[in-house]
């Protein structure tokens, strides 16, 4: 029995339309209508348009879906975050970050799409364990969880499709 996930799924460039299996989601495939709906309904309409199509066809391969890391994403990822969890090697908090929020999200996805992102080294702790061990925690800078929500969130709409047995 092959499930969701036993599928790869890999970066392809898209094809023209009426070509093969395998063309990119863009915006408007994905329910994106002229007439401007709010920015948490079309993220939520791209996200329903993703788990469709994998719910449709679970070999289907998903590419440039890095055009959903968006400002009004990324804000909505952010809101997600834990607010009282600890600060990365940087030391910027959920807080500190939140208080520029709008500005520190136009910087993120600017340089994201310079490709100019790249994550910052994880704050490395040691944590001990019952038997006098210790444990070794990587914490990530808020910008880098905040990226990796994102990411989460896209793959999750696409493993929330289930596959056909």
């Amino acid at each position: 029995m092959r499930r969701q996930s036993d599928y790869s799924i890999v970066s392809k460039k898209p094809v023209k339309a009426g070509g093969e299996k395998g063309i990119a989601v863009t915006r408007s495939d994905a329910g994106e209508t002229t007439a401007g709906p709010r920015a948490g309904e079309r993220v939520s309409t791209e996200l329903a348009a993703i788990t469709q199509k994998a719910r449709e066809n679970p070999k289907y391969v998903f590419a440039t879906l890095a055009h959903m890391l968006e400002e009004d994403f990324l804000e909505e990822s952010f809101r997600m975050l834990k607010r009282d969890a600890a600060s990365g090697i940087d030391g910027v908090t959920v807080k500190r970050y939140e208080a520029g929020l709008k500005e520190n999200i136009r910087n993120l996805v600017k340089r994201m799409k310079a490709k100019q992102y790249k994550p910052q080294a994880v704050r490395r702790v040691f944590i001990p364990k019952a038997d006098g061990s210790k444990r070794g925690l990587g914490i990530p800078a808020v910008e880098d969880k905040l990226v990796q929500m994102g990411i989460k969130r896209i793959l999750e709409a696409i493993e929330s499709a289930p596959a056909d047995d």
